[in-house]
C-alpha cells in the first residue's frame, strides 16, 4: 500500500509539474520583483554592507523602504532585506534551500551603507520561486518515509523566524498578480491584495518584526 501511495503521488507531481508556468533564474525572478512591487517599495539593489561579528564583506539583494501611502496604512517606516533565489525543486534542494536561508539570516546580523548612510536592517525575507504558490506545491512530497523536501521546508522556516527571517509571498501566480504578503513562520505581518487594478492593505501582527528572540525567549 505504501509504495502504491507514493507512486499516486508521483503521478499527481508530475501533472502539476508538466502544466505549472515556472521561473527558470534569479534574473527572471528579479525582473519580475523589481516590474511588480515598485509600486508600493523604494527598492535599492545590490546594496553593500560588512558582517558585524565576522567583519566580512557581504552584499545584499535589495533594501526596500516603505512608500509614503504603505506607512499611512501602518506599514513600519524601516528598512528591509530581500534576497533573491531560484531552488530548483528536483535537484539538491535541501542543500540550496539552507544555504539560501542561511545567507538571508546573516543580513540581520549586518549593516549596509545605503544613501551615505549606515542602517541595520528590520528584518529579511527571502524572495523565491516557492513565494508563488504553485510552484510550493512542486516540493516534493512523498512521504514521511520518503522523499519529504516540504517537511524539511517548514522546519527551516520556523528556525529562521527565530532570527527575523520571513518569506516574501505572492498572492496570484507568475502571470497573474494578486498581491503581496510579507510571512514569517509566526505569522503575517502586512499584506496588499490587487484587484481591478487597485490595490487594499492590511497590517495583520506587527510582533513578528518586532519581538526579540535572542537566548532563552
Amino acid at each position: 500500500m505504501i509504495n502504491q501511495t507514493v507512486l499516486l503521488k508521483k503521478e499527481k507531481y508530475n501533472k502539476l509539474r508538466e502544466t505549472t508556468e515556472r521561473f527558470t533564474s534569479e534574473p527572471e525572478l528579479k525582473n519580475w520583483f523589481n516590474e511588480k512591487l515598485a509600486a508600493d517599495f523604494y527598492i535599492y539593489p545590490e546594496v553593500n554592507g560588512i558582517h558585524l561579528s565576522e567583519n566580512v564583506n557581504v552584499r545584499i539583494d535589495y533594501v526596500l523602504f516603505p512608500k509614503d501611502h504603505l506607512i499611512e496604512e501602518g506599514f513600519e517606516p524601516s528598512y528591509f532585506g530581500i534576497e533573491v533565489k531560484y531552488f530548483n525543486q528536483e535537484n539538491g534542494f535541501t542543500h540550496k534551500t539552507s544555504r539560501g536561508l542561511w545567507q538571508t539570516i546573516s543580513y540581520n546580523d549586518s549593516k549596509f551603507y545605503l544613501n551615505n548612510k549606515e542602517i541595520k536592517l528590520k528584518y529579511s525575507l527571502i524572495f523565491s520561486n516557492l513565494s508563488f504558490s504553485k510552484e510550493l506545491m512542486l516540493i516534493k512530497n512523498y512521504g514521511h518515509e520518503m522523499e519529504n523536501d516540504q517537511l524539511e521546508w517548514r522546519g527551516m522556516i520556523h528556525v529562521a523566524n527565530h532570527a527575523r527571517v520571513g518569506a516574501f509571498e505572492i498572492k496570484g501566480n507568475k502571470e497573474e498578480y494578486k498581491g503581496w504578503s510579507i510571512k514569517f513562520a509566526g505569522g503575517t505581518y502586512f499584506g496588499s491584495t490587487v484587484y481591478n487594478n487597485e490595490s487594499k492593505y492590511n497590517k495583520s501582527n506587527e510582533d513578528v518584526i518586532n519581538k526579540v528572540r535572542v537566548g532563552n525567549f
